[in-house]
């Protein structure tokens, strides 16, 4: 599992659809909006303070240079608890 810093968790508020890419190199992002395509890599359209994180490479195996981003939501650890 791949816990949030407080600043990334802050970044990242009131989101409520968010997007998983892998870019060309095979590194994965978390965006808070969907992202467009580059020629190696994806770009958040809204700029790029705050609005990407990079995720673990490990994660989410079925996401490829080549899919298209995979819509996903974040739920708290006490959320998911309950």
């Amino acid at each position: 599992m791949h816990l949030l810093s407080c600043h990334e968790s802050s970044a990242l508020k009131g989101t409520d659809a968010m997007y998983v890419a892998r870019d060309k190199d095979k590194q994965l992002y978390l965006f808070k909006d969907l992202p467009l395509r580059g020629k190696e890599c994806w770009w958040a359209e809204s700029g790029v303070d705050g609005t990407y994180l990079r995720l673990d490479n490990v994660l989410f195996p079925d996401v490829t240079w080549e899919s298209e981003p995979l819509p996903v939501s974040l739920v708290s650890a006490s959320e998911g608890t309950a």
